[in-house]
């Protein structure tokens, strides 16, 4: 899966929210809803992701980016993130711990799902909101 993200003006608060659980809510939570609950989320204008599995590292990846009127790009694939620009990514193909496509520990309907919030958390929480994201473009391969 491909994802471009355009903001507009700054970014403020939660304005990307990638997971593969239907109840990710930033900041690696998702209530134990899936085993694989990998996230990726841009709070103002830092990156952070966090795997999920059964060790969590919260967070793995930690990155300041000048988002203002800017576009970033995403690839999602099977224990693969990658955003840029500028690039940068993770995987873990022997830990088995970020984004499980197919994640066989969830319902059959449901072992492809990737989800997205924009201007908010995957989850509805009003505490996590923001605004910025103006324009996303999804694509599959």
């Amino acid at each position: 899966m491909r994802i471009a993200v355009r903001w507009g003006g700054l970014p403020s608060a939660w304005t990307v929210d990638l997971g593969d659980s239907p109840t990710n809510d930033g900041f690696a939570g998702d209530a134990g809803t899936t085993t694989h609950d990998a996230e990726l989320w841009i709070l103002n204008e830092n990156l952070a992701l966090a795997n999920g599995g059964s060790t969590v590292n919260n967070p793995q990846v930690f990155q300041n980016l000048p988002l203002t009127d800017s576009t970033m790009k995403f690839v999602v694939k099977n224990q693969f993130v990658s955003w840029g620009q500028p690039y940068g990514y993770a995987q873990a193909p022997a830990t088995q711990d970020l984004f499980a496509i197919p994640d066989t520990s969830v319902a059959a309907a449901d072992q492809r799902a990737i989800y997205l919030g924009l201007n908010r958390v995957i989850v509805n929480r009003p505490d996590r909101t923001g605004c910025g994201a103006r324009r996303v473009l999804i694509s599959f391969q």
